[in-house]
């Protein structure tokens, strides 16, 4: 018996040194093979200690049959001399401590036994909470890796709104700097060609007064009603200064005469160039007439009372 519980014990202790980093092995597959192995070999070691335990059992059973026989040999052969008697009884006592013997050894199998037994199911709980706690972890990165895509793609969904902003932006700056640019040259030009038609106009003197002959008037001739009036005084090739009015014209104010007004000039109406026309507000109305500047680039003057 002590000869089987000494390597019992052995293989006990080597396998449970095996057994104690069961939770760390779990997450390596080569590791987790040889837990299994060791809990395999823990299983055939368990298996062969039942079976020496029964054997020993069935051992004890026949010893305590031999016993009862022998005792009821002792009680038959009461009476016999006193050596004979002698000599049994200390056979009975190294037999009594013999079976004491055995029954110790086989006491502590068991409790071998028992423990082997323990530590398979310790190593089997050890090897599940790994793999319990393996899930775990893996799950708990897939969940921040998903996580972790979300807020890129949140991130790169803001950069591309952010980006299509910042280029409608640019588009309405550079419309409104386009038609600034394109308000001012036209500012330029209208400046220019003002400049222009007065500088044209004060190149040409007026005609004095005393030099006016039938020539300039240009077949003009007086109202009906006779009477020689200020405004019907005035010859061709002036404009009247009773006819001059500031219209809006394109989104500016401007200086015009007035279309109604030359009703009362035909002939110089007549001749105005058409070039020099103009179509202006006034009260929400649209009223026509000639641009002065026009007319004095082409020669007109501004008749003065």
């Amino acid at each position: 018996m002590a000869r089987r519980l000494i390597p019992a014990a052995l293989a006990l202790s080597i396998a449970l040194t095996g057994m104690a980093p069961a939770p760390a092995l779990a997450d390596d597959d080569a590791k987790m093979g040889r837990l299994i192995g060791g809990l395999v070999a823990l299983g055939v070691i368990g298996a062969a200690i039942h079976k020496e335990r029964e054997k020993d059992e069935k051992k004890a059973r026949e010893k305590a049959r031999k016993k009862a026989e022998k005792e009821r040999r002792k009680a038959q052969a009461r009476g016999r001399d006193d050596d004979d008697d002698d000599d049994d009884d200390d056979d009975d006592e190294r037999e009594d401590r013999d079976d004491d013997r055995e029954d110790r050894a086989r006491e502590a199998l068991g409790r071998l036994e028992e423990v082997i037994r323990l530590g398979q199911g310790l190593g089997v709980i050890g090897g599940s909470t790994g793999l319990i706690d393996a899930q775990r972890r893996a799950e708990a990165e897939a969940t921040a890796e998903r996580f972790r895509q979300a807020e890129a793609e949140k991130r790169r969904a803001a950069e591309e709104r952010r980006a299509t902003e910042a280029r409608r932006q640019a588009e309405i700056a550079r419309a409104e700097s386009e038609r600034a640019a394109e308000i001012a040259r036209a500012r330029e030009a209208d400046a220019a060609r003002r400049a222009e038609a007065s500088r044209r106009a004060e190149d040409i003197p007026p005609v004095p007064r005393g030099d006016v002959t039938a020539d300039h008037l240009r077949g003009w001739t007086p109202p009906a009603t006779g009477g020689t009036t200020a405004s019907s005084s005035k010859v061709a090739g002036e404009i009247p200064f009773a006819c001059l009015r500031r219209r809006q014209i394109d989104f500016e104010g401007a200086s015009v005469v007035d279309g109604d007004c030359l009703d009362d000039y035909p002939t110089l109406a007549r001749e105005l160039p058409l070039d020099c026309a103009v179509a202006g507000t006034e009260q929400g109305r649209i009223v026509s007439g000639y641009d002065t500047d026009c007319l004095r680039g082409r020669g007109y003057r501004i008749a003065v009372r």
